[in-house]
């Protein structure tokens, strides 16, 4: 495991019962909007390093890969990685919610869609 796998490993017992206890009487509506900004910031970060060039995780590195050969497009290859592995979760158990499943079918429009944004101002500025 890497850095980060050990750094997610250490805070997200400490992290779960904060946000527990602060979000447990949340509405519905507030749930939502959380998930929604998480789910931009998410998307966001993803098309932010995949787009500098200093290298990206095998796991994006599929999308890349097959986008650069003109195969299929960045969006419809992750959102398939995506669904592959919610199948594979579901088979053994893992823990799925709702939001998975969105994020599963969504995420690779929404980084998509800001790599197309971020390249019209690379463009721009050029």
């Amino acid at each position: 495991m890497s850095l980060p796998g050990y750094i997610v490993g250490y805070l997200t017992p400490i992290l779960s019962r904060i946000i527990f206890h602060t979000f447990s009487k949340s509405s519905i509506l507030e749930i939502i909007i959380l998930f929604v900004f998480g789910m931009v910031l998410f998307s966001l970060g993803i098309s932010l390093y995949t787009s500098v060039n200093l290298g990206v995780s095998p796991y994006d590195a599929v999308a890349l890969s097959f986008e650069k050969k003109g195969w299929i497009s960045y969006r419809l290859t992750r959102s398939m990685q995506d669904v592959l592995f919610f199948t594979l979760a579901l088979v053994f158990g893992g823990p799925l919610g709702i939001g998975t499943l969105i994020i599963a079918f969504t995420t690779g429009y929404f980084v998509q869609s800001w790599r197309f944004f971020f390249k019209n101002i690379l463009i721009k500025y050029d």
